[in-house]
């Protein structure tokens, strides 16, 4: 199943997803320019949260930094002993981090997928990067090449290809007159 893509913006504007029943400040929330704190709730500055349910949460990034900078400042002992405890726990039962299962956690965390999506991708594109059309180095993986904004994956690219299209996207001007630049050169 196939879930839609929204970018901030547009859960602002059409006021959608709209909030679970029974949430208290649910109505004012899907209406309000800014935070509880003031601060302005723009396109930058909310940070939409996908619940396991299927249901969103909106939050201000800047509230939400705060948050977490204060709770891990106050807890730091106790995050650094967990932390600690569980390092000891694996390291006593010889568990070794799978890089497949790493790479998994982080393919779902910012790209939303699994990595048999990303295998059907690669599969899909014959192995090779979009931009290029060549395949990966030995010993190295395509990366995923993804819109910041709607967070929809546009295919598997080379780490250069990658820079390449994030530095197209910052100057879409800038492109046009390297272009001429080469076309000239080659007249």
């Amino acid at each position: 199943m196939e879930t839609k893509q929204f970018s901030p913006a547009e859960l602002i504007r059409n006021n959608f997803p709209r909030p679970r029943e029974g949430n208290r400040k649910g109505g004012r929330w899907a209406k309000r320019t800014t935070c509880f704190r003031g601060h302005a709730l723009t396109e930058d500055n909310i940070y939409v949260e996908r619940r396991g349910d299927g249901t969103f949460r909106r939050r201000c990034r800047m509230c939400w930094i705060e948050n977490a900078k204060r709770y891990n400042a106050k807890h730091r002992e106790k995050i650094l002993a967990r932390n600690r405890e569980r390092y000891r726990e694996n390291k006593a039962l010889g568990i070794k981090e799978d890089p497949q299962q790493h790479r998994g956690h982080i393919l779902k965390y910012k790209y939303g997928i699994t990595n048999e999506e990303y295998d059907t991708l690669f599969k899909a594109q014959n192995g090779v990067c979009v931009i290029c059309l060549k395949p990966p180095d030995p010993g190295k993986v395509l990366q995923v090449d993804h819109n910041h904004r709607t967070r929809k994956v546009r295919g598997l690219v080379h780490a250069r290809c990658n820079a390449t299209i994030g530095w197209v996207e910052r100057n879409p001007g800038r492109i046009e007159r390297v272009i001429e630049l080469l076309r000239s050169e080659l007249e």
